[in-house]
């Protein structure tokens, strides 16, 4: 087991890359290494969780094919093509996320990291929403630290690793925390009316966003996410990336929806939009972000709180200040 360790967790000095600033080779310090050893644990845990059910399914597929008769009737003779690509598909990418993990090397910390990077496993996409998104901006008072360009894309889950529709991927976050995800219809739908949280089982087709709920500190007036204290930053987020105005709420502070845009945050009418102020959590605008940063020290501040929020790993960024 020392070995696995001292194997999985180290790396050879001969891999790293220059320092950009220097030109000389590249010398991580402890802050860098701990840093490192972080982000192995966080991409190990998020691998071994998806080949754990890649192998489980093949295997349980391989069971059901050598050791039940309708397998071998039905399965093995109709579908073989089809069973040989699957299990051979789940052990390439059971192998290539492993490799992944030990090619992990320490990197640079620093303050000037693209900030159109996604979390792990997320990727580009273009947006729809760009015109509603600056309006919003500017309503705000942010459009002279952002341009509208920068609206262009955004981050989203990878469907290769989470799954294909929102419903998977809510699913499998439910199944692993304990601060849930919740499903928003599409502006069009009439089917919610007066529910403050929707049925957990919804149609696909109907699903824009996966979003989770804060939770008023009546102490102080902030709000906590994920059972954390929230900045005003994230909150102001959460209202710009889901397109709704407060200034319009209605006295149980849920928003009518004449109000809202064809690409707001739908969570039904009667959903109580001042008290919960909902956080999208399948989407995520970098940008956005980084105009809200007011921490001149730590750049990555808000999209480190972001992520620990929607309970997202986010390795790329420097989230461990404490670590010296």
């Amino acid at each position: 087991m020392s070995e696995y360790r001292n194997a999985a967790w180290s790396y050879d000095p001969k891999d790293l890359e220059l320092d950009k600033e220097t030109g000389l080779p590249f010398v991580p310090t402890k802050k860098e290494i701990d840093l490192f050893k972080k982000e192995k644990t966080n991409m190990y845990r998020g691998t071994w969780m998806v080949c754990f059910m890649y192998g489980l399914s093949a295997l349980i597929l391989l069971y059901i094919i050598f050791f039940t008769q309708f397998g071998k009737t039905y399965v093995y003779d109709k579908f073989l093509p089809a069973v040989i690509t699957y299990v051979v598909g789940a052990i390439f990418i059971i192998l290539y996320l492993i490799i992944a993990i030990f090619e992990l090397k320490p990197r640079k910390i620093g303050k000037s990291v693209a900030s159109s990077v996604c979390p792990d496993y997320w990727k580009l996409e273009r947006s729809n929403s760009t015109e509603d998104l600056y309006i919003k901006i500017k309503e705000k008072e942010l459009s002279s630290t952002i341009d509208k360009k920068d609206l262009n894309y955004k981050c989203v889950p990878d469907e290769n690793v989470y799954g294909k529709t929102k419903n998977e991927i809510k699913n499998m976050k439910n199944d692993i925390y304990t601060h849930k995800l919740y499903s928003s219809t599409l502006h069009s739908s009439d089917k919610y009316t007066t529910d403050s949280l929707l049925p957990d089982k919804i149609d696909e087709k109907e699903i824009m966003y996966l979003y989770t709920n804060g939770k008023n500190e009546s102490a102080s007036g902030n709000y906590e996410y994920n059972g954390l204290s929230s900045s005003s930053e994230l909150v102001n987020y959460a209202e710009i990336s889901g397109l709704y105005d407060l200034k319009n709420a209605n006295a149980d502070g849920s928003i009518n929806k004449t109000d809202l845009k064809s690409t707001s945050l739908f969570a039904g009418t009667g959903f109580n939009y001042n008290a919960n102020k909902p956080l999208i959590c399948s989407e995520v605008y970098p940008k956005i972000l980084n105009s809200l940063e007011n921490d001149i020290y730590n750049k990555d501040k808000l999209k480190c709180e972001y992520a620990k929020a929607c309970n997202v790993s986010w390795s790329h960024l420097d989230c461990y200040e404490n670590t010296d």
